[in-house]
């Protein structure tokens, strides 16, 4: 699993720490994250139809969605880009009754059919994370910025230490 931690915002945290409504803290981090993980999103998206490509593509695309991660610590907030629905959609089982996921083939590469031949990785998943993840942490901070704002109604003046 890919995941990204944002470092350098001690002045975000502890403004957050200071909020008197831990629930508006919560639903600013949420919205924050939300907001950068659907770059991540988008970008899984657009991979799936180009790279992938075909009707495979299109099916794939059609089922990525961000949800939120359901075992969390406490302070903590964490959201999957992943491929809801049901996984038998995207399961094929070979002629010996050997079952694998289609997309996890993909991404990381796979042997054809015969087993003769090694079929090269197409990661859709990886390329969207590794090409988004620093615009999506700068949306995130200029999100929680912006909406702090909005919640203080103070003009908090947005930037990281």
């Amino acid at each position: 699993m890919l995941s990204m931690e944002l470092k350098g915002v001690e002045n975000l945290d502890k403004l957050l720490a200071k909020m008197s409504d831990g629930n508006a803290a919560k639903n600013i981090m949420r919205m924050s994250l939300r907001a950068g993980s659907k770059l991540i999103e988008d970008a899984t998206k657009s991979n799936a139809n180009g790279m992938v490509g075909g009707n495979m593509g299109n099916r794939i695309a059609s089922k990525i969605t961000t949800r939120a991660r359901k075992k969390q610590r406490r302070g903590e907030y964490q959201l999957n880009t992943l491929i809801k629905g049901d996984r038998k959609e995207f399961v094929h089982t070979t002629k010996q009754g050997k079952e694998y996921y289609i997309p996890a083939a993909i991404e990381y590469g796979h042997t054809s059919r015969g087993g003769k031949k090694q079929v090269a990785p197409i990661p859709f998943m990886r390329k969207a994370f590794d090409e988004k993840s620093k615009q999506a942490a700068k949306v995130i901070i200029d999100t929680a910025w912006a909406l702090i704002a909005d919640e203080s109604g103070k003009g908090v003046k947005s930037g990281t230490s």
